[in-house]
């Protein structure tokens, strides 16, 4: 089992460049990532990392991305799933949700978009709201009366 220490993305797509360019975006995030090349890698993976979130391409060779996200959705259905995928298409996009898919974005991705969607669906640790020293020390700064001036 994996020792979390931040939320871990899982990227299943058959594409070096975009999965290295996923890779690049998420860790600057502070997201441990995952990659598979394959659908069946990418299943393989998901009991054994635990992701927090998959990203997932649907053209791929083989299994597709849609196929893929039916069973990540049927074995594991709290698992969100983010699709980016090269096409726009209407019904493509119906036929993802039906899957089970979370969200539906097209390439080339909307900057920020990708990072939006994840923090919508985890709180990653540079987007958690930071406790300050003083709160910290002092749980109960909070209920303090104000001081009188």
């Amino acid at each position: 089992m994996l020792n979390k220490t931040s939320p871990v993305v899982l990227v299943i797509d058959d594409e070096p460049l975009m999965v290295r360019l996923l890779r690049v975006l998420l860790e600057d995030e502070g997201y441990t990532v995952f990659e598979a090349m394959t659908g069946p890698i990418g299943l393989a993976l998901v009991p054994a990392i635990s992701p927090d979130v998959v990203v997932l391409d649907v053209m791929m060779p083989g299994m597709d991305g849609v196929e893929v996200c039916t069973r990540v959705a049927a074995g594991f259905p709290e698992l969100p799933v983010i699709i980016v995928t090269a096409r726009d298409d209407r019904e493509l996009e119906e036929r993802c949700q039906a899957a089970g898919a979370r969200h539906f974005l097209t390439k080339p991705l909307a900057p920020g978009r990708l990072e939006e969607l994840l923090r919508s669906l985890v709180c990653t640790p540079s987007v958690a709201e930071p406790e300050t020293p003083w709160k910290a020390e002092y749980p109960m700064a909070d209920y303090l009366p104000p001081a009188k001036i």
